[in-house]
């Protein structure tokens, strides 16, 4: 991350989507207790980095608020609620993990 010139002593990635060419990472500094979330991009100018989320709550959040938006644009042609709430329930359950890891991987390196 420092070569990219942002801040961040760790990335780790959480999400690469089945269509594009990009997938975000979670960033943090040893010591922080939450983590900013990045899109990294590739073009043919090189790797490119952009902050899309000050925090791992807010990406999540954007991400449910993406899906609840879906759903009332789509509910007239056949989507259904339950599918939202199983989107929903997932990206919770993937948030989880993904808190899981980073607590598991700053246990490590401090040694505990």
């Amino acid at each position: 991350m420092r070569d990219q010139q942002l801040s961040g002593d760790y990335a780790l990635v959480i999400m690469v989507p089945h269509q594009g060419d990009h997938e975000w990472a979670v960033v943090f500094d040893d010591g922080e207790d939450d983590a900013r979330v990045y899109v990294r991009e590739e073009d043919e100018d090189g790797e490119m980095w952009f902050l899309t989320a000050p925090d791992i709550s807010m990406f999540f959040w954007d991400l449910a608020q993406t899906g609840l938006s879906w759903y009332e644009d789509t509910k007239v042609k056949g989507a259904s609620l339950s599918a939202v709430a199983t989107l929903a329930w997932s990206l919770v359950c993937e948030a989880i993990l993904i808190l899981d890891k980073l607590m598991e991987h700053l246990s490590r390196t401090r040694g505990r």
